[in-house]
């Protein structure tokens, strides 16, 4: 009974932490959106200036991670939102 009483202490203080891991995941991601100004923009905005990085004379078909749109992808969570959230990034391939 006592081994018992222990393990379900253990799974119900496993399930708390499991649950203030997700809160604190949470309060960062409210951080960050606090500290990333694009953040704050309306998606129609965020996405113009998106398009604005995108290089018109690209080298080859491959998509670069260096170069927008994949690199505005590797900056943080809400950035590739924004980019994957915007179609227009995706549908034009440049070929020399």
């Amino acid at each position: 009974k006592r081994i018992q009483s222990i393990t379900d202490a253990i799974s119900k203080h496993r399930k708390a932490i499991k649950e203030l891991k997700q809160q604190k995941r949470v309060a960062q991601q409210e951080l960050n959106a606090l500290g990333d100004p694009m953040s704050r923009l309306p998606l129609e905005l965020s996405s113009l200036i998106f398009k604005k990085c995108v290089p018109l004379d690209l080298d080859d078909l491959k998509p670069d991670p260096l170069t927008a749109p994949m690199l505005l992808m590797r900056i943080c969570r809400s950035w590739t939102q924004i980019a994957l959230a915007t179609p227009s990034l995706w549908t034009c391939i440049h070929v020399n």
